[in-house]
């Protein structure tokens, strides 16, 4: 992680399910009720398993970790 933001091709845990992520971008999602429009990630999962996903900057920071920062006891 670079300072408080997400690296582009790094891997991340979703912390609640332990499924492993990795960021392919990094942009903006706009809300549709307000027009505002928010810092966002977007992601795959590692195991390249369908699908592609979206959050807010801040969403991703508190439900994912980095995987360099787990350690296994």
């Amino acid at each position: 992680m670079l300072g408080d933001k997400p690296l582009i091709e790094h891997t991340y845990i979703q912390t609640r399910s332990k499924i492993e992520y990795k960021v392919v971008a990094i942009g903006k999602i706009k809300c549709p009720e307000s027009g505002y429009w928010y810092d966002a990630i977007f992601y795959v999962r590692a195991d390249n398993t369908p699908g592609f996903y979206g959050r807010t900057v801040q969403s991703f920071m508190s439900n994912f970790e980095d995987t360099e920062n787990i350690v296994e006891i």
